[in-house]
């Protein structure tokens, strides 16, 4: 309903370069850059999740547990979610599952609060559940795709589609 809000968003949308200043000049006075550790924040950079998960971890003053990954084969760490500088965790620290549980317990996107950890991974109090759930380290894999020539039972080759684990 902010009429200003709009104007600068169409300013955006239509490069409206002359107007461009002014509206990033009032933009830039609205940035909340301490976020309150009871909402979601949608960024656009891996940078400022990097920077508001350090600002929570360290107001966090549970013990924490630093997971450091080991990364073999193949991985274009750009096009993945693995975290190759590791992440660290804690009690009471709120976190976002990114894979699904093989059981169906949480999937990627389901909140929770981290009420124990330890070497092997951690508690978590889910929002969606009644109980906790112990949440183990994870395996990424790498896998390729590849056509292979099998031969039948009747001695014909038929190429199917398989695929192996590269990292």
């Amino acid at each position: 309903r902010d009429k200003v809000y709009k104007a600068c968003l169409d300013v955006l949308r239509y490069s409206q370069r002359d107007r461009f200043d002014k509206c990033l000049s009032w933009l830039n006075t609205r940035v909340k850059r301490n976020y309150d550790t009871n909402q979601i924040v949608l960024a656009a950079t891996n940078k400022t999740v990097d920077r508001i998960n350090k600002q929570v971890l360290d107001a966090n003053k549970n013990r924490k547990i630093y997971y450091k990954p080991i990364i073999k084969g193949k991985f274009d760490m750009k096009d993945t979610l693995m975290r190759p500088q590791g992440v660290s965790l804690c009690k009471d620290l709120k976190v976002m599952a990114i894979v699904n549980d093989q059981d169906g317990m949480w999937s990627n996107g389901s909140t929770g609060v981290v009420s124990s950890v330890d070497t092997e991974g951690c508690w978590v109090k889910f929002s969606h559940l009644n109980d906790e759930v112990y949440v183990p380290l994870y395996t990424w894999e790498n896998k390729e795709v590849y056509v292979a020539e099998v031969k039948q039972e009747d001695g014909s080759i038929k190429e199917e589609q398989k695929e192996r684990v590269i990292g």
